[in-house]
């Protein structure tokens, strides 16, 4: 099970994908949906390191769930990821990105 983390970190945030994020949101129950918001609103500065992932599919899926805490969480969910984006820096990583990305693979001019 060496080197196995990425797929299980993808495995994890797949499940909380189809938990939270639309349009699979829509056949959660409504407690269970606010649990699982709550929660993940509980570990904001995690999500914010899955940024820093090299496999897109990971940055991609923290993305969503982050998409979901803003447009489902409410006001003070949204305040609190906006003040750790700042603390984190996500915004100048994401600068960083897409202006010293190398290659031509078609994913990563995506994110350029």
């Amino acid at each position: 099970l060496r080197g196995s983390g990425s797929l299980v970190l993808c495995a994890l945030l797949d499940f909380f994908t189809y938990g939270v994020c639309l349009p699979y949101s829509e056949t959660s129950e409504g407690g269970l949906f606010d649990n699982l918001l709550r929660l993940l609103a509980n570990r904001g500065r995690a999500l914010f390191r899955l940024y820093l992932h090299p496999s897109l599919a990971i940055v991609r899926g923290g993305g969503m769930i982050m998409r979901a805490l803003i447009e489902e969480g409410g006001t003070d969910v949204a305040k609190e990821l906006r003040s750790l984006a700042l603390t984190e820096g996500a915004l100048l990583h994401h600068f960083w990105t897409a202006c010293f990305t190398q290659g031509n693979d078609p994913r990563s001019l995506a994110v350029q």
